[in-house]
Formats: C-alpha cells, sequence, structure tokens
C-alpha cells in the first residue's frame, strides 16, 4: 500500500472513530433526559387508561323493570308488528325473557337493552300525538333517542328520563287494551306512573 493511501485510510478510520465517540457522549448526556420522558409517558398513558376504565358504563344485565304503580313487570312486546314491534309496557305478572333487560348506567348516555332481541330501547321522538317519545326495543345502536337518565324517587324507586327531550318515562295505566302500561318519555316530573324499580 503506497504512503497516500496508508494516510486516506488512517483519517478515514479517525473521523469514524471520532464520530462513534461523539454519538457516544451525546447518547450519554441525553439517556436522562430520554428516560424521563418514557417515564412520564408511560405515566400519562397509565392515567389515560384508568380514565378510560373509569369512563365504562356500569352494565347489569337480567334485570326486571316493575312499575311501582300497577306491580307490573315491562315487557318488551316482541311479536307484534309493523311500528309495534318492541313496545315497552308494564303489564307482565312473572318475569320470562321478554322481561329481562341490560342497563348500562353512564350518566346522560345511559342505555336499555332488550336481552330477548338484542334491541336497544329507543324513545320515539318524531312520532305524533299520544305516539310520541313511546319507548320500544328496536334499534341497533346507541344514538341519542337511546340515551335516558335514572334518578332516585325513594326506596327503591327509580325514574327513568330522556336524554333526547328530557322527559320522564311514564307507564301510560289509562289506556286500555294493548296500549294499557305503554312506556311513554312524555312526563315533566315524577309521579307515581313515574315511579319505577329494578331487580
Amino acid at each position: 500500500m503506497d504512503r497516500f493511501s496508508l494516510r486516506q485510510l488512517t483519517r478515514t478510520t479517525l473521523v469514524l472513530v471520532t464520530t462513534a465517540l461523539a454519538i457516544t457522549t451525546a447518547t450519554a448526556a441525553a439517556s436522562p433526559a430520554v428516560e424521563e420522558t418514557v417515564v412520564a409517558t408511560q405515566s400519562l398513558n397509565e392515567a389515560v387508561g384508568k380514565l378510560q376504565r373509569a369512563a365504562k358504563p356500569a352494565c347489569q344485565s337480567n334485570v326486571s323493570i316493575r312499575s311501582w304503580a300497577n306491580n307490573r313487570y315491562v315487557s318488551a312486546e316482541l311479536n307484534w308488528g309493523g311500528n309495534g314491534y318492541g313496545t315497552l309496557r308494564a303489564r307482565a305478572d312473572r318475569v320470562d325473557a321478554w322481561e329481562r333487560f341490560t342497563i348500562c348506567q353512564n350518566g346522560l348516555a345511559s342505555t336499555i337493552r332488550s336481552e330477548a332481541n338484542g334491541k336497544y330501547v329507543s324513545a320515539e321522538l318524531n312520532w305524533s300525538g299520544n305516539g310520541n317519545g313511546t319507548l320500544r326495543a328496536r334499534a341497533d345502536r346507541v344514538d341519542a333517542w337511546e340515551q335516558f337518565s335514572f334518578g332516585n324517587c325513594g326506596q327503591d324507586c327509580v325514574s327513568i328520563r330522556s336524554t333526547a327531550n328530557g322527559k320522564y318515562v311514564s307507564a301510560e295505566l289509562n289506556w286500555s287494551g294493548n296500549g294499557n302500561g305503554t312506556f311513554r318519555a312524555r312526563a315533566d316530573r315524577v309521579d307515581a306512573w313515574e315511579n319505577f324499580a329494578w331487580s
């Protein structure tokens, strides 16, 4: 190897060694900062995870709802056709498949879901007349009309309120025939027909 090639190889080797030393020094100097950043990121991720877990609604399955006013359990009328399908009525003497619900409590975004057909309960707020606010187990997903809140109206007493229109749910106990006990989100205050229990 001639002297020029040897000099060039030596110079290249020195540059590489110097660069490697600079990188090692910089990494060593930055390590505490990098470590602190990693720890802070992990702590933030843990905090977000806790918030997300806390935000998950508390769900209870196999729930039966009973009207205090007539002492009947609430059924989802799953053998009715058309717009009557899934209507909720306080009319059953005992709890069977149509009287079982899953209730997820999440403030103003709480939901009621029929276990018999897997549908969320909706308040039919585009219906006119006496049909307005009728509750039906008919939705595949949760939107505005499927959100409710639950209030305490005394010992073993729960009120149900539609978040979409701000009205309390009533059991229409003065209606005759198949309409008797129909659930509607239509009351401005809680009275006898708006008192329920669940178990």
